[in-house]
């Protein structure tokens, strides 16, 4: 009997403990460590204040898929600047001036399966550390028009994060002069940044540029990320990839066809000591490799057009994995074989 009751009790606080609380409205979800469980769409009235404002720490908020959208007004779906924030399942649509997702020093969070399409930032992450972003949807985000506009499928500034598997695709400025469009905008210190997909990053106005990934700062992990066809229109650059910072690490990229009034580069590098390997950078309508300042630039085994190799300053090595086999006629294998190889100035390499 004993057991029986030890084993209810147990069952009934285990049930308490993960039972959501329910939200049917916009909503400031004040108290800590609770898991808050979307119930129903929403449409904000206020264009004063974000529709879910979290204020506590260790909250969990649950969009269960549900839409928040009102493209009429200018705010936030979701807001926090709480650590140990999750934000999962949100679908938000705020339009041409609004922000899916807004999170400001919500260090050791988690926000995972967003669908963060149609506003003017998908996700707008600023100042966080030790977070992870994975498998957020972030497309078709777009502006109003307006001179100098900025768009963003994914905008994050902080270290030691981990960005993987999003999806940022055909975010794109309509601005008439000087706008600037991003897939993934990344800025800080030993991010973890892969398997991520940027593709079709548009600008359309003049003197704009499009960036499908863009990624400053240092000693940043950048792997099987892919971004293709990004385009910017009238007198206008278009970047693949574009990388300003020091000691980078970029594996298995990806980055074809963009195209440029002006440049189409398939990837810019801006400082030294950065490896690009085992990448694919081919079929760019202006530069498949440009490097802009730096020294001791590595690319490995890595794939390029080098007619369209472009060296305004700097240094760019290129490097080929080399694998030697020796053995004797009889395909045996030559112990203690000294191999020396030398380069087109009779150097040994």
């Amino acid at each position: 009997a004993f057991v029986l009751v030890a084993s209810i009790f147990l069952v009934s606080f285990v049930s308490a403990m993960i039972s959501p609380t329910e939200v049917r409205e916009c909503s400031v979800l004040t108290q800590a460590n609770k898991y808050y469980l979307l119930m129903n769409p929403l449409v904000p009235t206020d264009p004063s204040k974000p529709c879910i404002i979290i204020t506590a720490p260790n909250i969990t908020f649950d969009g269960n898929s549900k839409l928040i959208s009102n493209p009429n007004i200018s705010t936030i779906a979701v807001y926090s600047n709480q650590p140990q924030t999750i934000i999962k399942y949100v679908r938000a649509s705020m339009g041409k001036n609004g922000i899916g997702i807004k999170l400001e020093n919500t260090d050791n969070s988690e926000i995972y399966g967003n669908i963060l399409n149609e506003n003017r930032i998908g996700l707008y992450a600023e100042d966080i550390d030790n977070s992870k972003i994975i498998k957020n949807i972030a497309n078709s985000n777009y502006d109003d028009g307006s001179n100098y506009g900025r768009v963003y499928g994914i905008y994050l500034t902080g270290s030691n994060n981990e960005i993987r598997e999003n999806t940022a695709n055909y975010n794109t400025d309509h601005s008439n002069f000087g706008g600037r469009s991003y897939g993934l905008y990344i800025v800080g210190l030993s991010n973890d940044i892969y398997d991520n997909t940027a593709n079709s990053t548009r600008v359309y106005g003049i003197n704009g540029n499009s960036y499908g990934i863009y990624v400053a700062g240092n000693y940043n992990h950048i792997e099987s990320d892919t971004t293709n066809g990004n385009y910017a229109r009238t007198e206008s650059y278009s970047y693949g990839v574009y990388v300003a910072g020091n000691d980078n690490i970029l594996d298995k990229i990806t980055s074809a066809l963009n195209q440029g009034n002006w440049f189409g580069t398939n990837i810019h590098i801006n400082g030294m000591n950065n490896l690009i390997k085992d990448s694919d950078l081919s079929l760019s309508s202006s530069f498949d490799a440009e490097m802009f300042s730096g020294t001791n630039n590595i690319f490995l085994n890595t794939v390029y057009d080098s007619a369209k190799e472009n060296v305004y300053s700097g240094e760019l090595i290129r490097q080929w994995y080399l694998d030697i086999k020796v053995q004797n006629k009889s395909a045996v294998p030559i112990k203690d074989a000294e191999i020396r190889i030398y380069s087109a100035s009779s150097n040994v390499a």
